[in-house]
């Protein structure tokens, strides 16, 4: 299974395992660009732009520069505004508590 197959399945997968292959991804992405594409492709019609971000910012590295260059482009293609954007990266990195969207 591929990091983008094992993120775009059901939920049965844990936590961890689904942050090890978003981590997979973003570190694959520099590499291949495509990945990206093949990812939002691969959503289910209901998922959420927020969702996506939210879950990717969450298990990304911050301190990696091809995360962050994964979830800047990730943010573009899913065309969030950067103050949710801001927001979601502050709650990753624990600096501001979540809220219902």
């Amino acid at each position: 299974m591929t990091s983008v197959e094992a993120l775009t399945t059901s939920a049965t997968g844990s936590p961890l395992a689904r942050a090890a292959e978003t981590a997979s991804l973003a570190d694959q992405y520099p590499h291949n660009p495509r990945l990206l594409r093949q990812l939002l492709g691969a959503l289910p019609p209901d998922a959420s732009a927020h969702d996506v971000y939210a879950a990717s910012v969450a298990a990304a590295d911050l301190s990696r520069p091809a995360h962050r260059v994964y979830l800047q482009d990730l943010a573009e293609a899913l065309a969030l505004p950067m103050p949710l954007v801001r927001r979601l990266d502050r709650q990753a990195l624990g600096l501001q508590p979540a809220e219902a969207v």
